[in-house]
Protein backbone atom coordinates (compact mmCIF):
# COMPACT_ATOMS: atom_id res chain seq x y z
CA UNK A 1 0.00 0.00 0.00
CA UNK A 2 1.31 3.46 -0.86
CA UNK A 3 0.42 7.00 0.13
CA UNK A 4 1.46 10.48 -0.94
CA UNK A 5 4.07 12.17 1.21
CA UNK A 6 3.38 15.67 2.49
CA UNK A 7 6.78 17.00 1.55
CA UNK A 8 9.20 15.24 -0.76
CA UNK A 9 12.78 14.89 0.29
CA UNK A 10 14.86 14.73 -2.85
CA UNK A 11 17.14 12.23 -1.16
CA UNK A 12 15.20 9.80 0.98
CA UNK A 13 11.94 7.93 1.02
CA UNK A 14 10.38 9.80 3.94
CA UNK A 15 10.90 12.76 6.24
CA UNK A 16 10.76 13.14 9.98
CA UNK A 17 9.42 16.60 10.76
CA UNK A 18 10.33 18.61 13.84
CA UNK A 19 9.67 22.11 15.06
CA UNK A 20 12.54 24.53 15.70
CA UNK A 21 11.82 24.91 19.37
CA UNK A 22 11.87 22.33 22.12
CA UNK A 23 8.68 20.36 22.60
CA UNK A 24 6.62 23.53 22.44
CA UNK A 25 4.17 23.11 19.60
CA UNK A 26 4.54 19.32 19.55
CA UNK A 27 1.75 16.87 20.27
CA UNK A 28 1.51 15.47 23.79
CA UNK A 29 1.87 11.79 24.65
CA UNK A 30 -1.04 9.85 23.10
CA UNK A 31 -1.96 12.85 20.94
CA UNK A 32 -2.36 12.78 17.16
CA UNK A 33 0.72 13.66 15.13
CA UNK A 34 -0.12 12.77 11.54
CA UNK A 35 -2.43 11.14 9.04
CA UNK A 36 -4.35 11.95 5.90
CA UNK A 37 -5.52 15.55 6.06
CA UNK A 38 -3.82 16.21 9.39
CA UNK A 39 -2.67 19.82 9.70
CA UNK A 40 -1.50 19.84 13.31
CA UNK A 41 1.88 19.16 14.87
CA UNK A 42 3.92 16.29 13.43
CA UNK A 43 6.43 16.12 16.27
CA UNK A 44 5.98 14.57 19.71
CA UNK A 45 6.85 15.44 23.28
CA UNK A 46 10.12 14.12 24.64
CA UNK A 47 9.78 10.48 25.61
CA UNK A 48 7.44 9.60 22.77
CA UNK A 49 7.59 9.16 19.02
CA UNK A 50 5.08 9.58 16.21
CA UNK A 51 3.96 6.08 15.23
CA UNK A 52 1.70 4.79 12.46
CA UNK A 53 -1.71 3.46 13.46
CA UNK A 54 -3.59 3.71 10.17
CA UNK A 55 -3.58 5.91 7.07
CA UNK A 56 -5.62 8.56 8.82
CA UNK A 57 -4.06 8.48 12.24
CA UNK A 58 -0.52 8.66 13.63
CA UNK A 59 -0.19 8.83 17.41
CA UNK A 60 2.48 9.94 19.89
CA UNK A 61 3.35 6.81 21.86
CA UNK A 62 6.08 5.90 24.30
CA UNK A 63 9.27 4.38 23.00
CA UNK A 64 8.94 0.79 21.92
CA UNK A 65 11.27 -1.94 23.11
CA UNK A 66 13.07 -3.80 20.32
CA UNK A 67 15.23 -6.79 21.16
CA UNK A 68 16.99 -6.57 17.80
CA UNK A 69 18.39 -3.13 18.64
CA UNK A 70 20.88 -1.90 21.20
CA UNK A 71 19.62 -0.93 24.65
CA UNK A 72 19.16 2.70 25.60
CA UNK A 73 22.59 4.23 26.23
CA UNK A 74 24.14 1.05 24.80
CA UNK A 75 26.83 0.76 22.11
CA UNK A 76 25.51 0.70 18.55
CA UNK A 77 28.52 1.04 16.28
CA UNK A 78 32.18 1.77 15.79
CA UNK A 79 35.21 0.22 14.17
CA UNK A 80 35.17 -3.51 14.86
CA UNK A 81 31.68 -3.44 16.38
CA UNK A 82 29.64 -6.53 15.45
CA UNK A 83 26.56 -5.97 17.60
CA UNK A 84 23.28 -4.22 16.90
CA UNK A 85 23.51 -0.96 14.96
CA UNK A 86 19.97 0.30 15.57
CA UNK A 87 18.50 1.91 18.69
CA UNK A 88 15.22 1.75 20.56
CA UNK A 89 12.46 3.57 18.67
CA UNK A 90 13.68 7.03 17.67
CA UNK A 91 16.70 7.08 19.95
CA UNK A 92 19.69 7.90 17.80
CA UNK A 93 23.00 6.12 17.33
CA UNK A 94 25.39 9.03 17.86
CA UNK A 95 29.10 9.29 17.16
CA UNK A 96 31.36 9.35 20.22
CA UNK A 97 34.61 8.33 18.59
CA UNK A 98 35.60 6.10 15.68
CA UNK A 99 35.36 3.05 17.95
CA UNK A 100 32.22 3.87 19.88
CA UNK A 101 28.72 4.96 18.92
CA UNK A 102 26.07 5.18 21.62
CA UNK A 103 22.27 5.08 21.66
CA UNK A 104 21.15 8.42 23.08
CA UNK A 105 17.68 9.92 23.54
CA UNK A 106 16.46 12.27 20.82
CA UNK A 107 16.94 15.95 21.49
CA UNK A 108 14.02 18.30 21.64
CA UNK A 109 15.46 20.64 19.05
CA UNK A 110 15.27 20.27 15.33
CA UNK A 111 18.82 21.36 14.66
CA UNK A 112 20.10 18.90 12.05
CA UNK A 113 23.68 18.62 13.26
CA UNK A 114 25.89 15.61 13.84
CA UNK A 115 23.14 13.20 12.87
CA UNK A 116 25.17 10.03 12.39
CA UNK A 117 22.22 7.78 13.04
CA UNK A 118 22.00 4.17 12.07
CA UNK A 119 18.57 4.88 10.69
CA UNK A 120 19.93 7.64 8.44
CA UNK A 121 16.96 9.62 9.75
CA UNK A 122 15.98 12.60 7.62
CA UNK A 123 14.83 15.75 9.36
CA UNK A 124 13.04 18.88 8.27
CA UNK A 125 13.29 21.85 10.57
CA UNK A 126 11.76 25.26 10.48
CA UNK A 127 8.14 24.25 9.91
CA UNK A 128 7.11 26.65 12.66
CA UNK A 129 7.30 30.40 12.27
CA UNK A 130 10.72 31.79 12.99
CA UNK A 131 12.12 35.26 12.54
CA UNK A 132 13.57 35.51 9.02
CA UNK A 133 16.55 37.47 10.21
CA UNK A 134 17.79 34.46 12.17
CA UNK A 135 17.20 31.96 9.38
CA UNK A 136 19.16 30.75 6.37
CA UNK A 137 18.41 32.27 2.98
CA UNK A 138 16.44 30.44 0.31
CA UNK A 139 18.50 27.55 -1.12
CA UNK A 140 21.10 28.16 1.60
CA UNK A 141 22.63 25.69 4.05
CA UNK A 142 20.67 25.13 7.24
CA UNK A 143 22.36 22.23 8.99
CA UNK A 144 24.82 19.36 8.96
CA UNK A 145 27.77 18.01 10.89
CA UNK A 146 29.91 20.93 12.03
CA UNK A 147 27.38 23.52 10.91
CA UNK A 148 27.12 26.47 13.28
CA UNK A 149 24.82 28.71 11.27
CA UNK A 150 21.01 29.01 11.32
CA UNK A 151 18.91 25.86 11.26
CA UNK A 152 15.68 27.46 10.11
CA UNK A 153 14.82 28.88 6.70
CA UNK A 154 13.58 32.24 5.50
CA UNK A 155 9.91 32.33 4.46
CA UNK A 156 9.33 29.05 6.31
CA UNK A 157 10.97 27.03 3.53
CA UNK A 158 11.65 23.47 4.71
CA UNK A 159 15.18 22.57 5.81
CA UNK A 160 15.85 19.30 4.00
CA UNK A 161 18.44 16.61 4.62
CA UNK A 162 21.02 16.40 1.83
CA UNK A 163 23.66 14.34 3.56
CA UNK A 164 25.18 14.22 7.05
CA UNK A 165 27.13 17.39 6.30
CA UNK A 166 24.55 19.39 4.41
CA UNK A 167 20.92 20.38 4.94
CA UNK A 168 19.40 22.84 2.47
CA UNK A 169 16.49 25.29 2.41
CA UNK A 170 14.34 24.25 -0.56
CA UNK A 171 11.16 25.89 -1.77
CA UNK A 172 7.80 24.46 -0.70
CA UNK A 173 6.67 24.55 -4.32
CA UNK A 174 9.57 22.35 -5.41
CA UNK A 175 8.84 19.88 -2.65
CA UNK A 176 5.12 19.92 -3.33
CA UNK A 177 5.60 19.46 -7.07
CA UNK A 178 7.65 16.39 -6.38
CA UNK A 179 5.30 14.95 -3.79
CA UNK A 180 2.32 15.41 -6.09
CA UNK A 181 3.67 12.67 -8.34
CA UNK A 182 5.27 10.55 -5.66
CA UNK A 183 4.02 7.41 -4.01
CA UNK A 184 6.34 5.76 -1.57
CA UNK A 185 6.51 2.70 0.57
CA UNK A 186 9.16 2.03 3.14
CA UNK A 187 10.58 -1.46 3.30
CA UNK A 188 10.29 -3.46 6.48
CA UNK A 189 8.34 -3.16 9.67
CA UNK A 190 9.41 -4.08 13.15
CA UNK A 191 6.28 -4.30 15.27
CA UNK A 192 5.19 -4.98 18.79
CA UNK A 193 1.75 -5.71 20.16
CA UNK A 194 1.12 -2.06 20.89
CA UNK A 195 2.49 -0.13 17.92
CA UNK A 196 4.67 -0.14 14.83
CA UNK A 197 8.03 1.47 14.14
CA UNK A 198 9.34 1.50 10.58
CA UNK A 199 12.94 0.67 9.81
CA UNK A 200 14.70 -0.55 6.69
CA UNK A 201 15.23 -4.14 5.67
CA UNK A 202 15.43 -6.09 2.45
CA UNK A 203 12.18 -7.99 2.57
CA UNK A 204 8.80 -6.87 3.88
CA UNK A 205 6.98 -3.59 3.46
CA UNK A 206 5.01 -1.10 5.47
CA UNK A 207 3.23 2.12 4.67
CA UNK A 208 3.80 5.82 5.02
CA UNK A 209 1.07 8.41 5.36
CA UNK A 210 0.72 11.91 4.00
CA UNK A 211 1.89 13.40 7.29
CA UNK A 212 5.51 12.41 7.14
CA UNK A 213 6.61 10.99 10.42
CA UNK A 214 8.67 7.88 10.74
CA UNK A 215 12.20 7.32 9.55
CA UNK A 216 13.72 4.95 7.04
CA UNK A 217 17.26 3.84 6.47
CA UNK A 218 18.82 3.52 3.06
CA UNK A 219 22.28 2.74 4.38
CA UNK A 220 22.62 1.48 7.89
CA UNK A 221 25.27 2.55 10.35
CA UNK A 222 26.63 5.61 8.60
CA UNK A 223 28.60 7.79 10.97
CA UNK A 224 29.92 11.27 11.45
CA UNK A 225 33.38 9.93 10.77
CA UNK A 226 32.21 8.06 7.72
CA UNK A 227 32.69 4.58 9.17
CA UNK A 228 30.27 1.80 8.39
CA UNK A 229 29.74 -1.23 10.55
CA UNK A 230 26.57 -2.79 9.25
CA UNK A 231 25.45 -5.82 7.33
CA UNK A 232 22.10 -6.29 5.66
CA UNK A 233 20.08 -9.36 4.79
CA UNK A 234 20.37 -10.39 1.15
CA UNK A 235 17.51 -11.47 -1.03
CA UNK A 236 17.82 -14.24 -3.59
CA UNK A 237 15.77 -12.49 -6.25
CA UNK A 238 14.41 -8.98 -6.75
CA UNK A 239 10.91 -8.15 -5.59
CA UNK A 240 10.23 -4.76 -7.09
CA UNK A 241 8.82 -2.06 -4.84
CA UNK A 242 8.29 1.68 -5.04
CA UNK A 243 11.03 2.46 -2.53
CA UNK A 244 13.44 5.25 -3.42
CA UNK A 245 17.15 5.52 -3.89
CA UNK A 246 18.76 8.67 -2.55
CA UNK A 247 19.85 10.04 -5.89
CA UNK A 248 18.18 9.98 -9.29
CA UNK A 249 19.07 12.01 -12.34
CA UNK A 250 20.91 12.23 -15.63
CA UNK A 251 24.30 13.04 -17.13
CA UNK A 252 24.70 16.53 -18.57
CA UNK A 253 27.22 15.84 -21.33
CA UNK A 254 29.14 18.43 -23.32
CA UNK A 255 32.31 19.57 -21.60
CA UNK A 256 33.99 16.31 -22.64
CA UNK A 257 33.07 16.87 -26.31
CA UNK A 258 35.49 17.88 -29.06
CA UNK A 259 37.69 15.51 -31.05
CA UNK A 260 37.80 12.66 -28.58
CA UNK A 261 37.46 8.92 -28.33
CA UNK A 262 37.72 6.25 -25.64
CA UNK A 263 41.49 6.77 -25.51
CA UNK A 264 41.13 10.10 -23.74
CA UNK A 265 42.38 12.03 -26.76
CA UNK A 266 41.08 15.59 -26.96
CA UNK A 267 42.57 17.93 -29.55
CA UNK A 268 39.79 20.48 -30.06
CA UNK A 269 37.97 22.84 -27.75
CA UNK A 270 34.31 21.80 -27.47
CA UNK A 271 31.48 24.25 -27.89
CA UNK A 272 29.57 24.38 -24.63
CA UNK A 273 26.56 26.35 -23.48
CA UNK A 274 26.38 26.19 -19.69
CA UNK A 275 23.31 28.44 -19.68
CA UNK A 276 21.33 25.87 -21.67
CA UNK A 277 22.72 23.00 -19.62
CA UNK A 278 21.70 24.70 -16.37
CA UNK A 279 18.24 25.38 -17.78
CA UNK A 280 17.91 21.65 -18.46
CA UNK A 281 18.93 20.86 -14.89
CA UNK A 282 16.36 23.29 -13.51
CA UNK A 283 13.71 21.55 -15.60
CA UNK A 284 14.78 18.14 -14.36
CA UNK A 285 14.69 19.35 -10.74
CA UNK A 286 11.54 21.45 -10.80
CA UNK A 287 9.39 19.54 -13.28
CA UNK A 288 10.63 15.96 -12.89
CA UNK A 289 11.77 15.90 -9.26
CA UNK A 290 15.26 14.59 -10.10
CA UNK A 291 18.13 15.52 -7.82
CA UNK A 292 21.46 14.18 -9.12
CA UNK A 293 23.51 15.22 -12.12
CA UNK A 294 26.82 13.95 -13.46
CA UNK A 295 28.82 16.66 -15.21
CA UNK A 296 31.46 15.11 -17.52
CA UNK A 297 34.49 17.19 -18.46
CA UNK A 298 37.80 16.31 -20.07
CA UNK A 299 41.13 16.82 -18.33
CA UNK A 300 42.27 18.73 -21.42
CA UNK A 301 39.37 21.17 -21.19
CA UNK A 302 40.13 22.06 -17.59
CA UNK A 303 43.75 22.82 -18.55
CA UNK A 304 42.90 24.36 -21.96
CA UNK A 305 45.54 22.01 -23.33
CA UNK A 306 44.59 20.63 -26.75
CA UNK A 307 47.97 20.03 -28.42
CA UNK A 308 47.45 16.26 -28.32
CA UNK A 309 50.55 15.67 -26.26
CA UNK A 310 51.67 17.18 -22.98
CA UNK A 311 49.95 18.18 -19.76
CA UNK A 312 51.63 21.55 -19.92
CA UNK A 313 51.62 23.12 -16.48
CA UNK A 314 48.74 20.88 -15.35
CA UNK A 315 47.09 23.95 -13.82
CA UNK A 316 43.41 24.75 -14.09
CA UNK A 317 42.91 27.30 -16.87
CA UNK A 318 41.00 30.17 -15.30
CA UNK A 319 38.71 30.89 -18.27
CA UNK A 320 37.79 27.28 -19.03
CA UNK A 321 37.37 26.37 -15.38
CA UNK A 322 35.14 29.41 -14.83
CA UNK A 323 32.89 28.23 -17.67
CA UNK A 324 32.71 24.71 -16.26
CA UNK A 325 32.08 26.15 -12.80
CA UNK A 326 29.01 27.92 -14.22
CA UNK A 327 27.59 24.44 -14.80
CA UNK A 328 28.55 23.20 -11.33
CA UNK A 329 27.18 26.28 -9.58
CA UNK A 330 24.06 26.16 -11.73
CA UNK A 331 23.54 22.57 -10.67
CA UNK A 332 23.85 23.56 -7.02
CA UNK A 333 21.70 26.67 -7.36
CA UNK A 334 18.97 24.63 -9.04
CA UNK A 335 18.58 22.76 -5.77
CA UNK A 336 20.23 19.49 -6.80
CA UNK A 337 21.31 17.19 -4.00
CA UNK A 338 24.33 15.81 -5.87
CA UNK A 339 26.47 17.36 -8.60
CA UNK A 340 29.16 14.93 -9.76
CA UNK A 341 32.35 16.24 -11.32
CA UNK A 342 33.42 13.49 -13.74
CA UNK A 343 36.83 13.48 -15.41
CA UNK A 344 35.91 11.80 -18.70
CA UNK A 345 39.28 10.49 -19.90
CA UNK A 346 39.10 6.68 -19.70
CA UNK A 347 42.12 6.57 -17.33
CA UNK A 348 44.25 8.11 -20.06
CA UNK A 349 45.65 11.39 -21.25
CA UNK A 350 45.94 11.48 -25.04
CA UNK A 351 46.11 7.70 -25.23
CA UNK A 352 48.56 6.95 -22.41
CA UNK A 353 47.55 5.30 -19.14
CA UNK A 354 47.57 7.40 -15.98
CA UNK A 355 50.05 6.01 -13.48
CA UNK A 356 51.75 3.79 -16.07
CA UNK A 357 53.03 5.20 -19.38
CA UNK A 358 51.04 8.44 -19.12
CA UNK A 359 50.72 11.14 -16.47
CA UNK A 360 51.95 10.10 -13.05
CA UNK A 361 49.72 9.41 -10.08
CA UNK A 362 51.04 12.63 -8.54
CA UNK A 363 50.04 14.64 -11.61
CA UNK A 364 46.55 13.15 -11.58
CA UNK A 365 46.31 13.85 -7.85
CA UNK A 366 47.40 17.43 -8.45
CA UNK A 367 44.49 17.93 -10.85
CA UNK A 368 42.03 16.62 -8.29
CA UNK A 369 43.62 18.60 -5.47
CA UNK A 370 43.01 21.80 -7.41
CA UNK A 371 39.40 20.84 -8.12
CA UNK A 372 38.75 19.73 -4.54
CA UNK A 373 40.09 23.00 -3.16
CA UNK A 374 37.51 24.88 -5.22
CA UNK A 375 34.61 22.91 -3.74
CA UNK A 376 35.93 21.97 -0.31
CA UNK A 377 33.03 23.64 1.49
CA UNK A 378 30.31 22.27 -0.81
CA UNK A 379 29.33 18.77 0.31
CA UNK A 380 26.75 18.37 -2.47
CA UNK A 381 29.59 18.15 -4.97
CA UNK A 382 30.87 14.61 -5.52
CA UNK A 383 34.17 13.70 -7.12
CA UNK A 384 33.91 11.13 -9.93
CA UNK A 385 37.57 10.30 -10.25
CA UNK A 386 37.61 8.87 -13.78
CA UNK A 387 35.24 7.66 -16.46
CA UNK A 388 35.49 4.04 -17.67
CA UNK A 389 39.07 2.79 -17.30
CA UNK A 390 39.71 -0.05 -19.76
CA UNK A 391 42.36 -2.23 -21.41
CA UNK A 392 42.30 -1.04 -25.04
CA UNK A 393 45.74 -0.43 -26.51
CA UNK A 394 45.28 3.22 -27.58
CA UNK A 395 48.80 4.69 -27.72
CA UNK A 396 50.42 2.36 -25.20
CA UNK A 397 53.30 0.31 -26.56
CA UNK A 398 52.56 -2.60 -24.22
CA UNK A 399 49.01 -3.13 -25.44
CA UNK A 400 47.24 -0.82 -23.04
CA UNK A 401 46.64 -3.31 -20.22
CA UNK A 402 46.01 -1.50 -16.96
CA UNK A 403 47.57 -3.00 -13.86
CA UNK A 404 44.76 -2.97 -11.32
CA UNK A 405 47.02 -2.69 -8.29
CA UNK A 406 48.83 0.26 -9.85
CA UNK A 407 45.47 1.83 -10.65
CA UNK A 408 44.25 1.33 -7.09
CA UNK A 409 47.44 2.92 -5.76
CA UNK A 410 46.85 5.86 -8.11
CA UNK A 411 43.31 6.27 -6.80
CA UNK A 412 44.59 6.14 -3.22
CA UNK A 413 46.97 8.99 -4.03
CA UNK A 414 44.05 10.98 -5.44
CA UNK A 415 41.78 10.28 -2.45
CA UNK A 416 44.53 11.44 -0.10
CA UNK A 417 45.04 14.62 -2.15
CA UNK A 418 41.32 15.46 -2.17
CA UNK A 419 41.04 15.13 1.59
CA UNK A 420 44.27 17.07 2.12
CA UNK A 421 42.76 19.90 0.07
CA UNK A 422 40.09 20.27 2.75
CA UNK A 423 37.29 18.45 0.94
CA UNK A 424 36.45 15.96 3.69
CA UNK A 425 32.66 15.69 3.46
CA UNK A 426 32.19 14.82 -0.20
CA UNK A 427 31.46 11.47 -1.79
CA UNK A 428 34.32 10.11 -3.88
CA UNK A 429 33.18 7.86 -6.74
CA UNK A 430 35.84 5.30 -7.65
CA UNK A 431 36.01 3.26 -10.89
CA UNK A 432 37.49 -0.17 -11.39
CA UNK A 433 38.67 -1.48 -14.75
CA UNK A 434 36.54 -3.08 -17.46
CA UNK A 435 34.51 0.05 -18.33
CA UNK A 436 33.23 -0.11 -14.72
CA UNK A 437 30.66 -2.80 -15.54
CA UNK A 438 29.47 -4.71 -12.49
CA UNK A 439 31.45 -7.79 -13.50
CA UNK A 440 34.74 -5.94 -13.02
CA UNK A 441 34.22 -5.98 -9.23
CA UNK A 442 33.23 -9.65 -9.01
CA UNK A 443 35.42 -12.71 -8.80
CA UNK A 444 34.08 -13.91 -12.15
CA UNK A 445 35.86 -11.11 -14.02
CA UNK A 446 39.32 -12.02 -12.81
CA UNK A 447 40.69 -8.47 -13.10
CA UNK A 448 40.75 -7.89 -9.34
CA UNK A 449 38.98 -4.52 -9.30
CA UNK A 450 36.80 -5.40 -6.32
CA UNK A 451 39.55 -6.41 -3.89
CA UNK A 452 41.86 -3.65 -5.14
CA UNK A 453 39.32 -0.89 -4.56
CA UNK A 454 38.28 -2.40 -1.23
CA UNK A 455 41.82 -1.65 -0.07
CA UNK A 456 41.54 2.08 -0.67
CA UNK A 457 41.16 3.99 2.58
CA UNK A 458 39.62 7.37 3.32
CA UNK A 459 41.64 9.79 5.48
CA UNK A 460 38.29 11.35 6.45
CA UNK A 461 37.41 8.10 8.22
CA UNK A 462 35.50 4.95 7.38
CA UNK A 463 34.50 3.90 3.90
CA UNK A 464 30.93 5.15 3.53
CA UNK A 465 31.99 8.09 1.35
CA UNK A 466 34.03 5.90 -1.02
CA UNK A 467 31.51 4.79 -3.63
CA UNK A 468 32.01 2.12 -6.30
CA UNK A 469 31.10 3.40 -9.77
CA UNK A 470 29.05 1.16 -12.06
CA UNK A 471 28.02 1.49 -15.72
CA UNK A 472 25.39 -1.01 -16.88
CA UNK A 473 23.69 -0.55 -20.24
CA UNK A 474 20.89 -2.70 -21.56
CA UNK A 475 21.96 -3.81 -25.05
CA UNK A 476 23.66 -7.10 -25.86
CA UNK A 477 27.26 -5.87 -25.53
CA UNK A 478 26.70 -3.43 -22.63
CA UNK A 479 27.92 -0.51 -24.73
CA UNK A 480 24.80 1.60 -25.01
CA UNK A 481 23.25 2.53 -28.32
CA UNK A 482 24.62 -0.21 -30.56
CA UNK A 483 21.34 -2.13 -30.63
CA UNK A 484 17.99 -2.52 -28.94
CA UNK A 485 17.74 -3.43 -25.27
CA UNK A 486 17.79 -7.12 -24.34
CA UNK A 487 18.39 -7.23 -20.58
CA UNK A 488 17.84 -5.37 -17.33
CA UNK A 489 21.40 -6.31 -16.25
CA UNK A 490 20.03 -7.76 -13.01
CA UNK A 491 21.10 -11.33 -13.77
CA UNK A 492 24.25 -12.56 -15.52
CA UNK A 493 22.80 -13.05 -19.00
CA UNK A 494 24.65 -11.60 -21.99
CA UNK A 495 27.96 -11.83 -20.16
CA UNK A 496 26.95 -9.52 -17.35
CA UNK A 497 28.21 -9.82 -13.81
CA UNK A 498 24.64 -9.14 -12.72
CA UNK A 499 23.46 -6.37 -10.42
CA UNK A 500 22.09 -9.00 -8.05
CA UNK A 501 25.54 -10.53 -7.68
CA UNK A 502 27.06 -7.08 -7.26
CA UNK A 503 24.49 -6.21 -4.59
CA UNK A 504 25.38 -9.36 -2.69
CA UNK A 505 29.10 -8.58 -3.00
CA UNK A 506 28.70 -5.01 -1.78
CA UNK A 507 26.43 -6.08 1.05
CA UNK A 508 28.84 -8.73 2.28
CA UNK A 509 31.63 -6.15 2.34
CA UNK A 510 29.64 -3.24 3.79
CA UNK A 511 30.11 -1.02 0.74
CA UNK A 512 27.92 1.03 -1.60
CA UNK A 513 27.81 1.76 -5.32
CA UNK A 514 26.13 4.13 -7.73
CA UNK A 515 25.17 3.56 -11.35
CA UNK A 516 26.43 6.70 -13.06
CA UNK A 517 25.64 5.53 -16.59
CA UNK A 518 22.80 3.45 -17.98
CA UNK A 519 20.21 3.96 -20.64
CA UNK A 520 18.91 2.81 -23.97
CA UNK A 521 16.96 3.73 -27.05
CA UNK A 522 13.85 5.81 -26.70
CA UNK A 523 11.38 3.00 -27.27
CA UNK A 524 8.99 0.88 -25.23
CA UNK A 525 11.32 -2.12 -25.14
CA UNK A 526 14.18 -0.18 -23.56
CA UNK A 527 11.75 1.49 -21.18
CA UNK A 528 10.70 -1.94 -19.93
CA UNK A 529 14.27 -3.02 -19.21
CA UNK A 530 15.43 0.31 -17.78
CA UNK A 531 12.47 0.49 -15.42
CA UNK A 532 13.30 -3.03 -14.24
CA UNK A 533 16.92 -2.02 -13.62
CA UNK A 534 16.01 1.14 -11.72
CA UNK A 535 13.38 -0.70 -9.71
CA UNK A 536 16.05 -3.18 -8.69
CA UNK A 537 18.15 -0.34 -7.34
CA UNK A 538 15.14 0.92 -5.39
CA UNK A 539 14.75 -2.53 -3.88
CA UNK A 540 18.40 -2.57 -2.77
CA UNK A 541 18.92 0.90 -1.35
CA UNK A 542 21.25 -0.41 1.34
CA UNK A 543 23.95 -0.89 -1.32
CA UNK A 544 22.91 1.36 -4.24
CA UNK A 545 22.83 5.12 -3.70
CA UNK A 546 21.09 5.82 -6.98
CA UNK A 547 21.67 6.53 -10.65
CA UNK A 548 22.42 9.10 -13.33
CA UNK A 549 21.40 7.90 -16.79
CA UNK A 550 23.05 8.78 -20.11
CA UNK A 551 22.58 11.51 -21.31
CA UNK A 552 21.17 15.01 -21.69
CA UNK A 553 23.13 18.22 -22.15
CA UNK A 554 24.75 18.69 -25.54
CA UNK A 555 23.19 15.75 -27.37
CA UNK A 556 20.52 16.42 -29.98
CA UNK A 557 17.64 14.21 -31.09
CA UNK A 558 19.77 12.27 -33.59
CA UNK A 559 21.81 10.61 -30.83
CA UNK A 560 20.51 7.13 -30.01
CA UNK A 561 20.72 7.56 -26.25
CA UNK A 562 19.62 11.17 -26.03
CA UNK A 563 17.80 12.26 -22.91
CA UNK A 564 17.98 15.95 -23.79
CA UNK A 565 14.61 17.62 -23.28
CA UNK A 566 13.22 19.89 -25.98
CA UNK A 567 12.16 23.44 -25.23
CA UNK A 568 9.10 24.99 -26.83
CA UNK A 569 8.43 28.48 -25.58
CA UNK A 570 8.75 28.11 -21.82
CA UNK A 571 7.83 24.42 -21.69
CA UNK A 572 10.16 21.44 -21.72
CA UNK A 573 9.28 18.03 -23.12
CA UNK A 574 11.24 14.98 -21.97
CA UNK A 575 12.29 12.05 -24.11
CA UNK A 576 10.11 8.97 -23.78
CA UNK A 577 12.71 7.09 -21.72
CA UNK A 578 13.03 9.92 -19.20
CA UNK A 579 9.27 10.14 -18.88
CA UNK A 580 8.71 6.40 -18.55
CA UNK A 581 11.61 5.49 -16.27
CA UNK A 582 14.27 8.01 -15.33
CA UNK A 583 11.91 10.47 -13.65
CA UNK A 584 9.01 8.18 -12.86
CA UNK A 585 11.10 5.52 -11.12
CA UNK A 586 12.61 8.15 -8.83
CA UNK A 587 9.57 10.22 -7.96
CA UNK A 588 6.91 7.56 -8.10
CA UNK A 589 6.60 3.99 -9.24
CA UNK A 590 7.44 2.66 -12.66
Amino acid sequence: MTKLTLLANVLAATFLFASPGATAGCSALYGQCGGTGWTGATCCATGSSCQYQNDDYYQCLTYVGNSACAATYGQCGGIGWTGATCCQSDWSCDYNNDYYYQCLPPTDTSSPTSTSKTTMMTTIASLASTASAACATNWGQCGGIGWTGPTCCTDNWPCVYGNDYYYQCISPSSASALSASQTTSSAATESTASSTTTTKSATSSSTISTAATLSTSSITSTSASGSSTSTTTTSSSPSFTSDRVRYGGVNIAGFEFGSYDTCGIHTAQPYVDPTNFVAQIKHFVNDDGLNAFRLPVSWQYLLNQFDGASLGTNKLASSNFATYDELVQGCLDAGASLCIIDIHNYARFNGYIIGQDGPSAAQFASLWSQIAAQYASESRVAFGLMNEPHDESCNSADGGIMDINTWAATLQTVVDAIRSAGATSQLIIMPGKGWTHSITYLDASGDGSGPALMGITDPAGGSSKLVFEVHEYLDSNNAGGSSDCVTSSIDNSYGRGGLQNLADYLRSNGRVAMITESGGLNNANCATYLCQELNFLANNTDVFLGYTTWAAGGFDSSYELTETPTLSGSSWTDTSLVQACVAKCFTGSC
